[in-house]
């Protein structure tokens, strides 16, 4: 580069020159403003990592002078990423290739070797470089027909511009109750899947609690709000499990929508507690009087925040599902109407 500035009319160097520092002043200002969006270390070393894999991409992209070609290469990246979401949905940690066979693999981590030679973890830039290169290598049969001419165009993501392609699949951590009988494959991915699912969860865990793993007001309270949803969830599964045949599917999702709009909308209008009757018979919200506070709620009255208040709100609510009554009778009712003596007969009575 240097030789053939020596060799310009020295006024177009000068220009250059001038075009080329310019352009470098404008990048420092730019790389200001985005160490300053980073924050911490941790956040500078992940705006790097994104700068490194952006630069890689673009230099691919650029060895082919054409539109045309720009956006085919392009493509296989996406192409690439959506195989190895795949994989890494599967539970399948590393990605191999065979040239003979045209073909794009997912393998365990445990199959990998120190030299390499069994795969590439799904997660480092150098799989998504290598599996791009090997879809282009060989896209006769891994890169198909499509239409890209909506790529490279300001304003269009690059799903927008592939409607009709596939998004890769989400990475969500899944759960095999009973290990599978059949082949020891199967079972490898299921124990990997669990494992994956459990060390996440280990490290939910250690984060919500603080990185030093301190107990806290803050890292009770964040731990008990994860303990919450836990329970939430398992009453709505443990309620679907137990449904009849006849039953409509999504009674206890539903429920349980109608007890946390009804809770809050109480709570917005002064009430502190809710008494559900024994057997579900009936319900009415404690309004806040005399500045008492819980301390002043009657016998088999529980706080309105509380868990259990949710919890028999929403038991409720499903009985009168099942009874026939309807979502919307109910949710007036519960959120708007009366606060005492909420039956299954008075609310069978509004339909």
């Amino acid at each position: 580069m240097t030789l053939e500035l020596t060799r310009i009319d020295p006024t177009e160097r000068s220009r250059a020159t001038a075009t080329k520092l310019n352009g470098f002043r404008e990048v420092l200002d730019e790389v200001n403003q985005l160490l300053a969006r980073a924050g911490d270390h941790r956040g500078r070393l992940q705006l790097h990592d994104r700068l490194v894999a952006q630069c890689a991409i673009v230099r691919a992209v650029v060895g082919d002078s054409s539109d045309n070609g720009c956006r085919r290469t392009l493509y296989s990246f996406g192409r690439a990423l959506r195989i190895l979401c795949d994989f890494a949905a599967k539970g399948l940690g590393a990605v191999t290739f065979d040239a003979t066979k045209r073909t794009v693999s997912g393998a365990l981590m445990s199959d990998l070797t120190e030299d390499s030679s069994a795969g590439t973890w799904v997660g480092t830039l150098e799989a998504w470089l290598k599996t791009a290169e090997f879809i282009r290598t060989y896209e006769g049969d891994l890169l198909g027909e499509v239409y890209l001419a909506n790529l490279l165009k300001l304003g269009t993501s690059f799903q927008e511009a592939l409607p009709d392609e596939p998004e890769p699949e989400p990475i969500m951590d899944e759960v095999v109750e009973n290990p599978p009988a059949g082949a020891v494959s199967e079972l490898n991915v299921a124990t990997a899947m669990n494992l994956r699912a459990v060390a996440n969860s280990v490290a939910d865990a250690n984060t919500l609690l603080g990185g030093w793993y301190g107990c806290s007001d803050g890292a009770m309270r964040r731990s008990i709000a994860v303990l919450c949803r836990a329970e939430v969830l398992r009453w709505i599964l443990d309620e679907s499990l137990s449904k009849t045949a006849q039953e409509p599917h999504g009674l206890p999702s539903i429920a349980a929508t109608i007890a946390a709009t009804a809770l809050t909308a109480r709570s917005e209008a002064g009430a502190i507690g809710v008494i559900v009757e024994p057997f579900n018979a009936g319900l009415r919200f404690v309004p806040g009087e005399r500045n008492l506070g819980v301390a002043g709620l009657p016998a088999g009255a529980v706080w309105i925040g509380n868990f259990e208040a949710w919890r028999r709100v929403a038991a409720f609510t499903l009985s009168k599902l099942r009874m026939g009554v309807d979502s919307g009778v109910l949710v007036c009712a519960l959120s708007d109407g009366s606060a005492t003596a909420l039956t299954g007969r008075s609310l069978l009575a509004r339909k």
